[in-house]
């Protein structure tokens, strides 16, 4: 009886664990990205193309107006603009790539117009420096620029892929990347490649440098070449937006081959990853849209934050930053859209599955309990009595 009863218990107390795990699972449910804020960075009035980026110390957000040639700085504590620094001339010259260094220390603008990148200062928010690229017939008009992990070295698109030391502002090299010149660059976490694409037609796709002694080591061939790239945390892939294709593509680099293929309904701009690599944010002319890193499916769409250009992720993963040339429908004044990253949440009530399991487990324990207590009766009752 004693065996039967302890077994019967075990057996109780798994069932209520399995309730108790569905009610858990029934209640966490992961909400979708939402609008937090919209933040104005200009006023002109003209279709632009402005980029995002966010100090690695998470406090500031930077986005450039190529119209306006202005870096509008952002402190997340409150998503609010609370200096706008002028890195150009008012549609003569047109700053668009912005890159900030890991230590969060700079911030530099390339600007395609005056064939410059300007260094600032994030203690002041002020312009410390200018670094001119040479305008020759291969090289000139630099539009985007990245930092290499280790902060020693900048890395600038224009006509040729122009590697700059720092903090002297030396250039030591100037490659030629693919058949149109590089676009969008970004380095492995350990700071041994540089991966740069080029775009569009008749271009190549992406190209990979070793950084030690800057030389092309590698073509990946994507049709249409590729405009934007972002690399996971592990360095094992690399998500490619395609040139001339509404397609990301996903590449690994342990070979350079293309793993797979995510399609979409409307060109492309940027991406970014999330700092835990389950997500990746894709800007489209229609909106945003999420990735599923796991099986690399789309499952999120937000289509009401205009022509989305650019995208970067807060450090904490917490929010997204994404720079608009318009709000939906008309409204061509360039924003930066603040919206919560999909976070787990639990709700209430759980599904109405788990109420009818766990009183089919209360019924159960009833008629146990009951059992029990009749049973045990019974054996007093028969007991010999001396």
């Amino acid at each position: 009886m004693q065996k039967r009863a302890k077994y019967t218990l075990v057996f109780l107390i798994l069932l209520l664990a399995i309730v108790a795990y569905y009610a858990i699972g029934s209640m966490s449910q992961t909400a979708p990205p939402a609008i937090i804020k919209n933040i104005t960075i200009g006023t002109s009035n003209l279709l632009v193309f402005p980029s995002v980026a966010i100090n690695p110390n998470g406090k500031y957000a930077y986005a450039t107006d190529d119209r306006l040639a202005t870096l509008s700085v952002i402190s997340t504590s409150n998503n609010t603009a609370v200096k706008t620094i002028n890195v150009g001339v008012q549609e003569k010259t047109f700053p668009e790539g912005i890159a900030v260094s890991l230590n969060g220390s700079y911030v530099y603008v390339a600007d395609a117009g005056s064939n410059t990148i300007s260094v600032i200062s994030t203690v002041n928010n002020t312009i410390i420096g200018n670094i001119t690229i040479p305008d020759t017939s291969v090289n000139g008009n630099p539009f985007w620029v990245a930092v290499t992990p280790n902060d020693k070295y900048i890395y600038v698109s224009s006509g040729v892929l122009t590697v700059i030391s720092l903090p002297n502002y030396t250039v030591i090299a100037d490659m030629n990347v693919g058949r149109r010149g590089p676009d969008k660059i970004t380095f492995s976490p350990d700071g041994k490649y540089a991966y740069a694409t080029t775009c569009c037609s008749n271009s190549s796709g992406i190209s990979v440098i070793a950084t030690s002694n800057n030389t092309v080591i590698s073509n990946i061939n994507i049709i249409g070449g590729a405009s934007d790239v972002a690399i996971t945390a592990d360095g094992k892939y690399l998500y490619a937006v395609g040139g001339d294709t509404n397609a990301v593509y996903v590449i690994s680099t342990s070979n350079n081959s293309l793993a797979d293929k995510i399609n979409f309904g409307a060109p492309l701009f940027g991406i970014a990853l999330s700092p835990d690599g389950k997500y990746l944010y894709v800007a489209d002319e229609k909106g945003v849209s999420v990735i599923s890193t796991s099986n690399n499916s789309i499952v999120y769409s937000i289509n009401n934050v205009g022509s989305a250009v650019d995208v970067a992720v807060a450090p904490n993963g917490t929010r997204i930053y994404i720079s608009s040339k318009y709000t939906y429908p008309s409204n061509f004044t360039p924003t930066v859209l603040v919206l919560s990253a999909p976070m787990h949440i639990i709700t209430w009530p759980p599904s109405p599955y788990v109420f009818l399991i766990a009183i089919l487990v209360i019924l159960i324990i009833s008629v146990y309990y009951i059992t029990s207590k009749k049973e045990a009766a019974n054996l007093k009752h028969d007991a010999p009595r001396t």
